[in-house]
């Protein structure tokens, strides 16, 4: 009897997530065991929340992915041409990540562990720049 009472509330649990709907009444989606309507709504890390215009997840916040970036779970004012250094966000255009670290672009550039140099009239001897 037992038995055939965990499969019961088993097959509840199954219908209830596949026919799920939200305040309004319409067919929503699930976030952990919440449901949300994901035309306002987004799940992120298992939290709902507001969901912004072109709307992306960082851990559990929602961003607008126009104006902003996630950088190692952090998120960040999103620059021209933006890419991610760790937890830092930087315009490729000026800078350049060696090592985890955000330094000047020369011309030509290349790292050599944590320091950039112009591969032009450097380059890297184990480590250090020659």
């Amino acid at each position: 009897m037992c038995r055939f009472i965990e499969l019961t509330i088993l097959l509840l649990v199954i219908v209830a997530s596949l026919t799920a709907t939200d305040a309004w009444g319409s067919s929503g989606s699930i976030c952990g065991h919440r449901t949300y309507n994901p035309t306002f709504s987004m799940c992120c890390a298992g939290r709902v929340v507001s969901k912004p215009f072109n709307g992306a997840c960082c851990g559990t916040q929602a961003y607008d992915t126009r104006w902003k970036i996630c950088c190692g779970g952090r998120v960040l004012s999103k620059p021209f041409n933006a890419a991610c250094c760790g937890t830092q966000a930087y315009d490729t255009r000026w800078k350049i990540c060696c090592g985890g670290r955000v330094l000047s672009k020369p011309f030509n550039a290349a790292c050599c562990g944590t320091q950039a140099y112009d591969s032009r009239w450097h380059q890297c001897c184990n480590g250090r720049i020659c």
